[in-house]
Parts: C-alpha cells; sequence; structure tokens
C-alpha cells in the first residue's frame, strides 16, 4: 500500500470524475478527493492489502500501462489496462475447480489512484462518481468481451490485425498515412493477447508486413492500413440460446401402426402402377394389331 504522504488529487488526474459534481461544490470535491497514490516502476507487480487486512476497494490506472496475466496450465492470458481504466487488483476470486495464477505487471511506470474509503464516502455526497467508476468497470468489461471475439478468429494474421485495430482505439493517433500504433509489444506479448505461440506471431506479422496490411516505422511502431478493418465486419450469427427441440418419440403401438399404414399405402400404390402398366401394354398392343391390318389391305 502507499505510504501515507503518497497522495494524489483524483479531480486534477482524471477530470472525468468531476462531470456531474454541481459546480458549487467542486472546491469542496478537490480538497476531500486527495487519494492515495502507488507509483510502479516498469516491471512485476504484487498487489498487497493495508496493514489491517482491509483491502482498497478499487484502482484507478492514472497514466502509465499495466498488463494482468492469467496463467492456466502452459498458456499464459494477457490483458491491457490504461489510462482511465478502473479495475480490482486487490480482491482474489477463488475458483477450486480451475487451478490458475494471476499476476501483474507494469510495461511503462505508471501511477494509480487508490479509489479507498474516503471516495466511497465522498460518492455518498456525490453519487455521480460511483457511476463514473462503475461506467469504467462496464467500459473495461465490454473491451474484454472484444478481445475475447478477437481470439475467435480462425486466422492468427486475422487475430494480430484485429488486435492492432483494438489497441489502436485507445493508443493510437491518426496521421497522414493511417493509424499509428505506438505501443512496443514484444511477440511474446503479441502471442498471450492473441492466443498464440511467438513463432506464429512472427509469421503472422511477417505476413501482414508484406500484404501492406501493416507497415512498421523505423522506430518501430505500426502503421495501419484504415481499409483493412472491412476485415471485421460482423457476419457471425451467435447460437441459439437452447439446443433445437427434438421431435416428440413415438410410443410402439403408434409406431407399428404407422408402419402398416405406410405399407397399405405402398401397397394400394404397387396395385396402381401395375394396372396402369397393364392398360399402357394392351393399348400398345391393339395399336399395333390396327396397323397390321391396315398394311395387309
Amino acid at each position: 500500500m502507499p505510504s501515507a504522504d503518497a497522495h494524489i488529487a483524483l479531480l486534477a488526474a482524471d477530470a472525468g470524475f468531476s462531470r456531474g459534481i454541481p459546480a458549487a461544490d467542486l472546491g469542496l470535491a478537490e480538497r476531500v478527493l486527495v487519494l492515495p497514490r502507488l507509483d510502479l516502476d516498469t516491471g512485476g507487480w504484487m498487489p498487497s492489502t493495508s496493514a489491517d487486512g482491509d483491502a482498497p476497494a478499487l484502482a484507478l490506472l492514472v497514466d502509465g500501462l499495466v498488463g494482468r496475466h492469467v496463467a492456466l496450465g502452459e498458456r499464459v492470458a494477457t490483458q491491457l489496462l490504461g489510462p482511465g481504466d478502473v479495475f480490482d487488483p486487490w480482491t482474489a476470486t477463488a475458483d477450486d475447480l480451475l487451478p490458475r495464477s494471476v499476476r501483474w505487471s507494469a510495461l511503462a511506470p505508471a501511477t494509480i489512484a487508490v479509489l479507498d474509503g474516503r471516495f466511497a464516502t465522498a460518492a455518498q455526497r456525490w453519487p455521480v462518481l460511483s457511476h463514473t467508476a462503475q461506467s469504467r468497470l462496464a467500459a473495461l468489461g465490454e473491451r474484454l468481451g472484444v478481445h475475447l471475439a478477437i481470439c475467435q478468429l480462425p486466422r492468427v494474421e486475422q487475430r494480430v490485425l484485429a488486435l492492432m485495430w483494438h489497441l489502436a482505439e485507445r493508443f493510437g493517433r491518426v496521421a497522414p498515412d493511417g493509424v499509428v500504433l505506438g505501443l512496443r509489444l514484444t511477440h511474446r506479448m503479441i502471442g498471450e493477447l492473441v492466443g498464440a505461440q511467438r513463432p506464429t506471431i512472427s509469421l503472422a506479422l511477417t505476413s501482414l508486413l508484406e500484404d501492406g496490411l501493416v507497415v512498421r516505422r523505423g522506430d518501430g511502431t505500426f502503421v495501419l492500413d484504415a481499409a483493412s478493418r472491412g476485415m471485421f465486419a460482423p457476419t457471425g450469427v451467435p447460437a441459439p440460446l437452447a439446443p433445437t427441440a427434438r421431435p416428440p418419440a413415438v410410443e410402439p403401438d403408434d409406431l407399428l401402426r404407422r408402419v402398416r399404414v405406410l405399407r397399405g399405402d405402398l401397397a394400394e400404390q404397387r396395385a396402381r402402377t401395375i394396372a396402369a402398366v397393364s392398360r399402357s401394354a394392351a393399348l400398345r398392343a391393339t395399336m399395333h394389331g390396327e396397323e397390321s391390318d391396315g398394311a395387309a389391305a
């Protein structure tokens, strides 16, 4: 936890939390909302609880880039968090049926504001503070849903390109030659983000560069071709909420009755076919006899 002298003025650090607070109350809110601050150096981060065992409610990433890494078996899935994201790094969710581990890291020097009890008390006077925090959490969940859809794409090249567009929405900037993604991610990190191994990511990036869908600048940043977004137009259809209903089971007696009816129908159809063939044969014989009589005359 941060020391007593490490604090940050929330409304100055993130103006979004001031929206909705009455103008007459802004001065008071600025004085009240001075919250504990965490400064992270690049590298691994182990969130810890306070000395009395009470965990802070939520964390707000003010600046920097933080990764959440979930290890399951031999694979690691990574989620990136950026400025403005609200998350909870202190509450561990137990899952006895599916063992996994969660690690955190700062991919760049980061600053975190701790939304602790002081924030909760202030939110009782200005409920819009809670609404803003919940909206940030909901936005994080929405982006996580998009990330899951990216990992469902069949080709790794598609996943990598879609991931770049997904990250560019928050970390990119528009340039004359396209959208520039300034994040410098290793091939291994990209693999953890899209569910693929590092060698496969290297091949996928080479393919994207050769096709001109992505351009790598000399400083290591990527430029995305705006036309490539059309590759991801949604055409998929969600699975039905319930399996397709099966026809009702047929009772044995009813099944036997149906078989008898079907056999009777087949017999009747066979008799009609035989009668039709017989009439056709008789007609042809009669016509042949008339032709023979005419030729003899």
